[in-house]
């Protein structure tokens, strides 16, 4: 196993504080030290004359400790503090169905998220583990979701896999009642599992897949995937610096290609179908240049705002052209 990989750490857990392996979401956010408050306060403005004019309908939602501003909400915007946001998920704890693993806030707490490790042994001949992030706004931008959010410890990469049949983004409703809190946890198991059980099944035919042709497979189909820019074939009368410029491109492709190559023969599961997708996974997560992102923090960041926004991943066409 290469050391440098694993010691790389999930980008969640770059960007999170470790709750603690503790029953109650109290304490897992104390440890966290994410256990603030939010206010809904009004919105003022001030006129040329610097009266102060209060902004119909319109509300500030402030973080209590640090008093910085969140968000702008509307009248019908209700404040759900990050405890009770998360309560309902204290019985699967309590049950021993999951814990709490870690926590973390975007924009100074405009944003929080909590992953859970479930419990669940996942039967698949690769190391994964199970984790839900579950993730509430403060500022209107989103609704209180939950994400499935697996783990494979040999590269440390999230997986964000399209798995047909199951689905791995759902909305919950906050509630008040005990009953409604422990509907609500048993709804995120139930798919959860439904998810998991899905994830593993397509995992392990890819697993036994073999493919002797991997080099070949990432150069024939680098453009489809879309780890490499699509390079247009300049017109026969185009200048010097118009083929220049497109043999320099084909040039970064091949390099580009090369990369993740070299992965992909570093691969765990290398000569598997499951070993060409985390090539191109890693890739993507760890080695992929992006605009702005300079640094191990900006790319976990970068990483996170992905799954949590839902974006597609290169993988999942690589999956769609291996098992269509």
């Amino acid at each position: 196993m290469d050391n440098s990989i694993t010691a790389r750490g999930d980008a969640f857990s770059k960007l999170s504080n470790d709750t603690g392996n503790v029953p109650t979401i109290e304490e897992a956010l104390t440890n966290a030290e994410m256990n603030f408050t939010v206010e809904k306060r009004p919105l003022l403005t001030t006129s040329d004359l610097f009266a102060t004019i209060p902004v119909k309908n319109k509300f500030a939602t402030v973080r209590t400790d640090t008093e910085s501003v969140l968000g702008v909400v509307g009248n019908r915007y209700h404040v759900v503090q990050n405890v009770e946001a998360f309560r309902f998920l204290d019985s699967l704890v309590d049950s021993d169905e999951a814990r709490y693993a870690k926590a973390g806030t975007f924009n100074n707490g405009a944003l929080t998220w909590i992953q859970l490790e479930l419990s669940k042994v996942l039967p698949i001949s690769d190391n994964v583990k199970p984790y839900v992030t579950l993730y509430n706004t403060h500022d209107g931008s989103s609704a209180f979701k939950v994400l499935i959010t697996p783990v494979r410890i040999w590269c440390q990469n999230t997986l964000r896999l399209a798995i047909r049949n199951a689905t791995d983004t759902f909305s919950v409703r906050h509630t008040s009642s005990i009953n409604g809190k422990i509907d609500e946890a048993r709804k995120v198991l139930g798919f959860a599992d439904k998810y998991y059980d899905a994830f593993s099944e397509e995992v392990e035919k890819l697993i036994q897949t073999d493919i002797n042709y991997g080099a070949d497979w990432l150069d024939e189909n680098k453009y489809k995937i879309g780890y490499v820019r699509g390079v247009p074939t300049p017109k026969p009368n185009a200048d010097d610096s118009e083929w220049d410029s497109y043999n320099k491109q084909l040039e970064k492709n091949k390099e580009v290609v090369q990369q993740v190559v070299n992965i992909y023969d570093k691969e765990k599961h290398t000569g598997t179908a499951w070993g060409l997708i985390q090539a191109i996974n890693s890739y993507e997560i760890w080695e992929m240049k992006k605009r702005g992102i300079k640094t191990d923090e900006q790319r976990a960041y970068s990483q996170v705002r992905q799954v949590l926004d839902n974006a597609q991943y290169k993988t999942n066409r690589a999956m769609s052209l291996l098992v269509g």
